[in-house]
């Protein structure tokens, strides 16, 4: 039951890091309470407060004392993110961007670890990320194909 928890903060985290990454939410915009984005989400403030440590473990938000919570700036969430969170968001860039278009197979993960210069664990890191948030899919045998940009 324990191993369910974190994908839960996360699903609660998922629209607002989506909302985030597509500037809806800008660098210094405050989040909305986390007694709205409870009742928004209808759970608990104590999940809600799981989920926006996520986010600020991941650099994207920052404790405001007195306001709440604020986007941070592009350049620090990128500096502030692990090596995996920074090389999906760079692969996600790519997808987003059409440099790796829809049902397009993407570069191996001996490709991917020359490129980034990093271990074959924290490219499959990344790549879990990606899948997770449903802009690639693994085909056992075949590779992994993006789904959607």
């Amino acid at each position: 039951m324990t191993g369910k928890r974190p994908n839960f903060f996360d699903a609660l985290a998922q629209p607002l890091r989506e909302r985030i990454r597509s500037g809806t939410l800008a660098a210094g915009d405050l989040l909305p309470s986390e007694t709205e984005l409870a009742r928004d989400a209808g759970t608990k403030r104590y999940s809600v407060r799981k989920a926006l440590s996520l986010l600020r473990d991941e650099g994207l938000i920052e404790a405001i004392p007195g306001r709440g919570w604020a986007v941070v700036s592009a350049k620090q969430a990128r500096g502030a993110l692990p090596r995996y969170r920074q090389i999906a968001a760079e692969v996600r860039d790519a997808i987003e961007s059409g440099q790796f278009a829809v049902g397009l197979l993407l570069p191996s993960e001996a490709e991917l670890t020359g490129r980034f210069g990093v271990s074959r664990a924290t490219v499959r890191q990344a790549l879990d990320v990606l899948e997770r948030d449903g802009l690639i899919e693994t085909r056992p045998g075949k590779g992994r194909y993006v789904l959607r940009n």
